[in-house]
């Protein structure tokens, strides 16, 4: 058994040493982005956070105390492990992330609430998970809501001559309708990973594209061949972003609304950027590592500074004069709502002609960049010949 699996291992390691670049390109384009989309689209299965660890403590133990944290158990997004006596259990199990909600229920609260004094209940969060804070402050708001009004029609009906179908006019008097556009469940994977994982290709389409402008920066070659060499290989990068995006619209039901022929433009145009980007890089540094190195670190901030994660009207002013200049600015929000909402062609013409001249102003950049370096080799070989 040892011995085939040196075997293998053998055939692969000179089969990669005969043909580095193709097992370098399926590495990058094919089998990394496949397999991260795939991890990541397991991972978020469930869209949203479900049945978060809960820790309860009541020193009221009234019937309506404990019929509220009935509500709260069999509420899919809460899932009660705990039923405390003391306060500071609370602050013990969310330190020890083993719950990440609290609920403390004052004494006297059911008759302090008949007498109307109002009394609190106390709800705890881990802020340090916003995303599960995003679903548990709504969720419970909203059996506290039922709970509230509940009551409320009971007294109504109790103490005053209403019929019960007047009865919830007078419990909620303003009546108010909320429509949750394009992400209703409040999805969070559908929110959050077609960006994220494009945000991890564009490393691996900027190191290839490093990698050919390395290969070619001494060799001679018209700056056509150049041009075209790019486009082959922001092709490339385009599929390998297909690839990653089909894995979640196959098997993990990630929506996709918008207009196809615009999508696929706009990946197009976005990998043609970056591949250029690290086209240049490599171009221009005479180092191969440090030129791959210079590539990666120089698009894997733009996940963050592009306004994915944190809106751009969030940041700071220089920090939305940078996003303005970044392509993932473009696509990372583009892809979105691609995903989410029925964009038309024309929604993304704006972010396409950002694309077209943001790819000539790098076409501009390489061409100065191989008229320096044609230069500085011509100058080389003089001093050769003088010293020869």
């Amino acid at each position: 058994m040892n011995n085939k699996i040196d075997n293998i291992r053998k055939y692969f390691y000179l089969y990669k040493k005969r043909h580095p670049r193709l097992v370098m390109t399926i590495l990058m384009f094919i089998i990394i982005p496949l397999a991260t989309g795939t991890i990541l689209g397991y991972e978020m299965s469930d869209n949203v956070a479900s049945s978060i660890p809960t820790v309860v403590v009541d020193h009221d133990n009234s019937d309506f105390s404990r019929d509220y944290l009935r509500y709260i158990d069999e509420s899919e997004s809460f899932n009660i492990i705990e039923y405390a006596q003391k306060d500071e259990r609370v602050e013990q199990l969310i330190e020890e992330s083993k719950a990440f909600v609290g609920v403390i229920i004052p004494q006297n609260f059911y008759s302090d609430m008949i007498e109307g004094k109002a009394p609190k209940i106390l709800n705890i969060y881990d802020g340090s998970t916003m995303a599960v804070v995003g679903v548990s402050k709504p969720s419970m708001t909203e059996i506290v809501m039922t709970v509230k009004a509940a009551y409320m029609k009971k007294i109504y009906e109790g103490k005053q001559s209403v019929v019960p179908t007047q009865v919830m006019n007078q419990v909620v008097p303003i009546q108010v309708t909320y429509r949750e556009l394009y992400n209703p469940t409040r999805n969070f994977r559908n929110f959050l990973l077609p960006g994220m994982l494009v945000g991890l290709i564009q490393v691996g389409i900027a190191i290839m594209g490093s990698e050919r402008g390395f290969e070619n920066q001494r060799k001679e070659i018209s700056f056509l061949s150049n041009i075209k060499l790019i486009i082959g290989w922001g092709f490339m990068g385009a599929i390998s972003i297909f690839l990653c995006l089909i894995v979640q619209f196959l098997f993990y039901d990630m929506p996709y609304k918008g207009t196809l022929a615009g999508g696929v433009l706009l990946t197009i145009l976005f990998s043609i950027c970056i591949t250029a980007l690290g086209y240049i890089v490599g171009s221009f540094l005479s180092d191969r590592t440090f030129a791959t190195q210079v590539s990666a670190l120089t698009v894997l901030p733009t996940t963050f500074l592009g306004g994915y994660t944190w809106p751009v009207i969030g940041m700071p002013v220089a920090f939305q004069w940078i996003s303005k200049f970044l392509p993932f600015t473009y696509y990372g929000d583009a892809v979105r709502e691609l995903c989410l909402r029925p964009m038309e062609f024309h929604h993304l013409l704006p972010d396409m002609i950002f694309m077209v001249k943001f790819i000539i102003a790098e076409l501009l950049i390489l061409y100065l960049v191989k008229r320096f370096t044609t230069h500085k080799e011509e100058m080389e070989e003089d001093e050769w010949g003088v010293v020869l």
